[in-house]
């Protein structure tokens, strides 16, 4: 069923790629989920407007273009090769997040039922499945299981939206860690100053024994190889 769900999207993604651009710098933000996305929409909304104010899940239905007059765009994508085309030439930011606490708060949201996988626009979530009772161990099952392109945003891996095409065709590339980046918003006074930025968040952190557990895990180390390789590197990298 797997194989026949894809045959049918052909070379369409299950979910589409989100990115805010700012047309004026020629500069994208990919929105990657549970990797500060509706924080970042805030405070890119609020390099425009100072005081606007919004909250998750209403900051991912609104038309940033609306609120600040065109100078902030969200542009999607339903493959990759369109989304590989409209980058080249233009600037990237690109915030990670450490994947294992990313995978974690993706598990949070899914059994504390703040996100419906797989609902829109796929409709794969009758086959797939990410029910509020799952156990940590069968939502990794599931998330290990599938591959990028049939993932839900949630899960989907972070360099799935920096591949080597994508980078190679850019004409500069930011790429900062999520704590690094909200760091230095906030030293820049980029977020205005009312109302609080930090949108969805998870108030558990990720129980150390669990953290050991996928940090040695053949299975996650396989899954999130590119992640786990790519965030090492803006580690090392980082200014």
């Amino acid at each position: 069923m797997i194989k026949g769900a894809a045959g049918a999207t052909g070379f369409s993604l299950i979910d589409p790629i989100e990115v805010y651009y700012l047309p004026n710098e020629n500069t994208f933000y990919p929105i990657i989920s549970k990797s500060g996305c509706s924080s970042i929409k805030l405070m890119l909304i609020r390099r425009f407007e100072p005081v606007y104010e919004n909250a998750f899940p209403g900051i991912h239905q609104v038309n940033p273009a609306k609120i600040t007059s065109g100078k902030l765009e969200c542009v999607y994508f339903k493959t990759q090769k369109t989304y590989a085309k409209w980058a080249e030439g233009k600037k990237m930011i690109f915030v990670m997040r450490e994947p294992v606490s990313r995978l974690y708060s993706c598990y949070l949201d899914v059994i504390g039922n703040k996100n419906t996988m797989y609902l829109y626009p796929s409709g794969l979530d009758w086959y797939f499945k990410y029910t509020t009772d799952l156990t940590f161990d069968e939502f990794f099952r599931k998330v290990c299981s599938t591959p990028d392109a049939l993932s839900d945003r949630h899960f989907r891996s972070q360099s799935f939206y920096l591949s080597d095409t994508v980078k190679s065709s850019l004409k500069s590339l930011e790429a900062i860690s999520l704590k690094e980046y909200m760091s230095k918003s906030f030293d820049k006074n980029e977020t205005g100053k009312k109302g609080s930025v930090k949108l969805n968040t998870n108030n558990t952190s990720i129980p150390e024994e669990l953290k050991e557990k996928l940090v040695q895990s053949t299975e996650f180390k396989e899954r999130f190889k590119t992640d786990l390789l790519l965030f090492e590197w803006i580690k090392q990298n980082a200014v």
